[in-house]
């Protein structure tokens, strides 16, 4: 889509830097509490992170009624959870 106008194009790399500069903030947060999974690097957290909250992974399952939005959303928040924060049993708040 950006590639067929210069002006898409520029609005499109202003939104992903906005993105990739609050998804750096999450991280950082992230790493500072100590809630990135063991063994998950930062570069990883941030594929991850990268992944799931672009447009095309929600299109993808939301598209043509595959997938409620709310279902897409959810499906996406735990894939990046599994993937890159520490498991709850490591918090200590996993319920009996």
């Amino acid at each position: 889509l950006g590639a067929a106008d210069p002006e898409v194009s520029a609005l499109l790399e202003r939104h992903d830097a906005g993105r990739e500069r609050l998804l750096a903030r999450m991280l950082d947060r992230l790493a500072d509490a100590g809630e990135l999974r063991p063994g998950c690097s930062r570069a990883e957290a941030a594929d991850v992170l990268w992944l799931v909250t672009s447009f095309d992974a929600f299109d993808l399952l939301s598209r043509g009624g595959r997938r409620s939005p709310a279902v897409a959303a959810r499906r996406l928040t735990g894939l990046a959870e599994r993937q890159i924060a520490r498991a709850a049993a490591d918090r200590g708040t996993l319920r009996a």
